[in-house]
This record gives structure tokens, sequence and C-alpha cells, in this order.
């Protein structure tokens, strides 16, 4: 919670001014002062409905916020007109980016001092938790952080930097659209609730998150639970942009990882790219300091080395890249969920070569910022899409996990 009730005031205060009333310049094409009743951008792919009519315009006021921070009004083309100024990104320069590396763990539901043990044996320097924001927030206002507080603190106190992944809305915060709503998971209908949420998340715990990915999957409709448009993503990452940089500027922002399906189907998913060409045409590459990547697979199109490169071309070749999931499926029990069928053929060894392989290539491309690997400790049954990539089971251990070791330590 927020310590001070006068900052508190003060924060809440802004972050309802600059949300509730912004106008945020999103691309050349529009400008959103209603994030909702917003008409969704034309593709080729016919992912979005039609455009619906553009909304009236409505009284916004902006708000200018420095690098101190602090609150400046600026001259206003009217008298309740006031201009809001984004922070510029982290500095990039092709080619001379180094490359950091960790791995995501469950620090929810599992032993969090051994998985850090392992981690640490690795030669890794980053953890990455999810902060499910819906089973954080029960109900307004009303707040469980035991998973976090088990992770946040622990990991800073390893020598760890801490990654945060936040995605799932609240269910009091999400709206039904055309019938289109996923039980669990979804984007809230009111940005400000994210910002809001953002806000608590980081001020819980002051200078001990160095990353923040807002959102997961975004190209998904299990995981937006709404219409699939990167326009309106981007609307999503600058919210928490501004909010995160308002209130700690050395946080790094990451735009949500995208899942690279290869296929494109109307209320299901939209691939990667044509995503991520809707969010760069909004100019959604301005509100992050490094852009998200999943390396998941599947074979031939999921690849690190496949994916990396592709996003770097589209983003113009002019920003890092962040890959937070990297990982090699292998079968359960000598099975796999549904839709995993391409990992059956994989083999404990094939999974050590993929992922050391990658790691090279990441540390050699000098554009991957962070590398974090998917995952070390999601080990639940066959049916369970996150198993697959689970590095350690009970009784077991990939044997990726020394050739990682080895590789990381002989860089060092």
């Amino acid at each position: 919670m927020l310590r001070k009730p006068k900052t508190q005031v003060f924060l809440f205060l802004w972050v309802a001014l600059l949300m509730g009333c912004a106008a945020f310049p999103i691309g050349p094409k529009r400008t959103f002062r209603n994030w909702d009743d917003a008409p969704p951008v034309a593709t080729s792919t016919s992912m979005t409905p039609a455009p619906a009519q553009a909304p009236s315009p409505t009284t916004h006021l902006v708000v200018r916020v420095t690098a101190t921070p602090e609150i400046v009004p600026t001259q206003a083309t009217t008298d309740t007109d006031i201009e809001y100024a984004f922070p510029s990104p982290m500095t990039f320069t092709p080619g001379q980016t180094p490359t950091e590396f960790g791995i995501q763990i469950n620090g929810c539901d599992r032993d969090v001092p051994a998985a850090l043990a392992i981690a640490k044996r690795m030669g890794l320097t980053w953890i990455k938790q999810q902060a499910r924001w819906g089973d954080i927030e029960k109900a307004p206002g009303q707040f469980d952080w035991a998973c976090l507080d088990r992770v946040i603190p622990e990991a800073n106190a390893q020598g760890f930097k801490v990654l945060i992944s936040v995605t799932t809305a609240a269910a009091h915060t999400r709206h039904i659209y055309k019938g289109i709503f996923h039980a669990t998971n979804g984007r809230p209908a009111d940005l400000r609730d994210f910002g809001l949420f953002l806000a608590y998340l980081i001020t819980r715990y002051p200078k001990q998150i160095h990353a923040i990915e807002m959102w997961n999957e975004p190209n998904l409709v299990a995981e937006w639970g709404d219409v699939i448009d990167g326009g309106v993503y981007a609307g999503l990452l600058a919210i928490g942009y501004g909010v995160t940089k308002f209130i700690d500027p050395s946080i790094m922002v990451i735009s949500a990882g995208i899942a690279p399906t290869g296929f494109n189907q109307q209320w299901v998913a939209m691939d990667d790219a044509p995503f991520l060409r809707q969010f760069l045409d909004y100019q959604g590459a301005s509100y992050a300091d490094c852009l998200g990547v999943h390396a998941n697979g599947p074979d031939g199109v999921g690849e690190i080395d496949r994916v990396g490169p592709r996003y770097f071309d589209l983003a113009g070749q002019q920003h890092p890249i962040c890959v937070t999931e990297f990982g090699y499926g292998l079968p359960v029990d000598g099975r796999a969920p549904e839709g995993f069928d391409w990992v059956m053929s994989h083999t404990p060894e094939r999974q050590a070569e993929a992922l050391t392989h990658g790691l090279v290539w990441a540390k050699q491309s000098g554009y991957a910022r962070l590398v974090i690997l998917w995952n070390l400790n999601f080990d639940g049954t066959t049916s369970d899409p996150n198993a697959p990539y689970a590095l350690v089971r009970e009784g077991w251990e990939s044997p990726a996990i020394q050739a990682i070791e080895q590789i990381l330590t002989a860089q060092k």
C-alpha cells in the first residue's frame, strides 16, 4: 500500500486526471479520448470489426510529468487543456546492447528459496514472476500480496533483478464485448483501473522491481478477452508506461510478449506479425524501453533466432528486444497438452541444445537486452500447457540446467 496518505491522494488524483480525461497521441491516424469507443484499425487479416463511428471530442486534461518527477501545468489550447509529456525510452545503440539472462519461476505455489538457488547455480541474474492482477485484487480495493511478498523481497536479497509481468485484469474491471468474454482472463474496461493497480504494485515494492512487462500475449483472445487490436493494446501500454515512469523512471518497461501462432482466426488469435504491425503503426514502441518477445515454438515458427530478427526488423532496427519467454517443450509423462502435439518428438538432450544455442544467439545479436527462460518449475499435469517447458519436475532435472550453467560461466 501507499505509505503516505498525502502521496496516495496526490498520485490517485494524477492517475485519474491522466487516464480519465487525457488525450494520448497513439499514432498518425488518430488521437484517443475514449479507448473503449475508439474505432479499431482496419487490417487485411479481418481480425477486427468494421470501423465504428468515432466518438465526439470531449474536454480533456493533459499533464506534463518531468523527470524529477513533478506535475507542471503548461499552456493549453483551452482553459481545461494541459499537456502530458511522456519521458523518452531508455537509450539503445544497435550492436552494442549487452544481454542479461533470467528465468521465470512459479513463486506462488513452489519453494521460492529452492528456485532461486537453482537460478543462481545456473548463472542467471534476473527472476521473472507473473502478477495475475485478478488473483491479487479479488474485490475492489482488497489485495492479496502474499505471492509477491514471498518472491520480490527474497529475490532482491539474493541479488537478483526482478521482472514482473502484469496480466489478467480483476474480474470486476472487465466487461462483455459482443458476447466475447473470457471466464478468467481479459483486459480492463476502464484503463484507469490498470494504472491504479500499477501504482499500488510499484509503491508497495519501492526500488525492488527492475522491469515490468505490460500484459501477456494480447494477440490471443484467451489473454485479451476482447477484440484483438494492436492499437488498443498500445493504449494500455501507454497508460502503463506513463504511470511507471512517473513513479520510478528507472524501471524498464517491456511491451507484452506476443504469441507467434502461425495463424489468424477471428475470436481466437492474430499472428504476431500483423499484430506487431498494428502496434507499431500506433507508435506503441514509443511507450516501451524494450519490445517483448515470446519464443516457445512451435517448431519452424517460434524459435528465438527466427522471432527475434523478425521483430527487430519490423521495428526498423531501432528498438531492443526482450525475450520474456524462451522455452523448449517436452512431453509430460509421454503425453502433450492439447495443441502441443509438436513437442512429442522433442528430447531432453535436444532441449539443452536448443536453449544454449538460443542464449548464445541472443548474446551475439547486439539487440537482445534481456532473455528470460520459460520456465523453471511449472511442473503441472499433462493437460497443463506450462508443464512441457518446466526444467525441474518432481524427481527430475533437465540436462539443460547444467548446459546453461556451463555456457554462462564460460561467458563470465
